[in-house]
């Protein structure tokens, strides 16, 4: 029994050492560009409408302005 835990220990502990290979090649390294994504949601967070003259001045009155149908 022990022969077998130390068979099972030493495959679990090596094989993955010996699995890994030199993976370096040739090729540029890769960039992220989320940020491309981050600064488009941005923009259009800034072309949402903006609010009407009255819905300012309905809210600014204390008016629950979300359930006037403007």
């Amino acid at each position: 029994m022990k022969i077998v835990l130390a068979i099972a220990l030493t495959l679990f502990t090596v094989a993955p050492a010996l699995g890994q290979a030199d993976n370096r090649t040739a090729e540029p390294p890769r960039h992220n560009y989320g940020w491309i994504g981050l600064f488009g949601l941005a923009g259009l967070a800034g072309l949402r409408r903006q609010k009407s003259a009255e819905h300012q001045r309905l809210a600014a009155s204390g008016v629950n302005v979300k359930s006037v149908k403007v």
